[in-house]
């Protein structure tokens, strides 16, 4: 459970609200979520780091439960958007169902590192612990791991039902006279009212397939 320090020029300086949040959310018991899991591969949640700038780093964390929160190295956050709409909580769960086929590509990992330079780093829970994926947005659409493509499109999906859905609430918001986000306060980590943006990539290339009531996805065949 160690974050291993890393240069001061490569790692992103991070608050401790936001260190907090992040632990949470990778050390989070199945039981927590309220799921009960029958196999070694399912995935009950996930923490996607994302770094945006050279001083802006965000995770993304999504739980089974339809979770899907945001947060910031520098202290904000947005929650709350998968228990409201039911497009980001579908959107997160259909990428935890089918997260399990990507274990393969993954390192079950104790330490969970914060990203250096614009990799993503991916940790998918499941009940054998944290799997880890690493991940470079920019390399994409040359990556010959399809497993680490058919993921990258899978969270770019729920980022970009998260960005939806706050443009709903906003634009909701402003018919009602003014524009309410929840953040996080840096200092102690409790909610707060101000106005964010979060720059979102959209898409995503996956096709999706029926099961249980979930939508389960399967990587595209080559």
């Amino acid at each position: 459970m160690a974050i291993r320090r890393q240069s001061g020029l490569d790692r992103y300086g991070a608050c401790e609200a936001y260190l907090s949040s992040r632990i949470r959310g990778l050390t989070i018991p199945p039981v927590a979520v309220g799921v009960k899991l029958n196999a070694d591969n399912q995935v009950y949640g996930a923490v996607i780091d994302m770094p945006m700038g050279r001083d802006l780093l965000t995770t993304l964390v999504v739980l089974m439960n339809g979770t899907a929160n945001l947060y910031f190295n520098t202290g904000g956050g947005v929650l709350g958007l998968g228990q409201k709409h039911q497009t980001v909580s579908s959107a997160v769960r259909s990428f935890l169902v089918s997260a399990g086929q990507a274990l393969p590509s993954c390192t079950h990992t104790r330490e969970y590192d914060l990203p250096t330079h614009k990799t993503n780093y991916v940790y998918l829970l499941t009940r054998r612990g944290v799997y880890k994926m690493e991940l470079e947005p920019s390399t994409m659409l040359t990556e010959t791991d399809k497993s680490k493509r058919f993921i990258f499109s899978m969270y770019q999906k729920i980022l970009t039902e998260l960005r939806v859905a706050q443009m709903r609430d906003r634009a909701e918001a402003q018919k009602n006279g003014g524009e309410r986000v929840i953040t996080l306060n840096p200092k102690n980590g409790k909610p707060i009212t101000r106005p964010t943006n979060v720059t979102i990539t959209r898409g995503s290339t996956a096709s999706p397939l029926k099961i249980d009531g979930i939508e389960k996805v399967k990587p595209r065949e080559e």
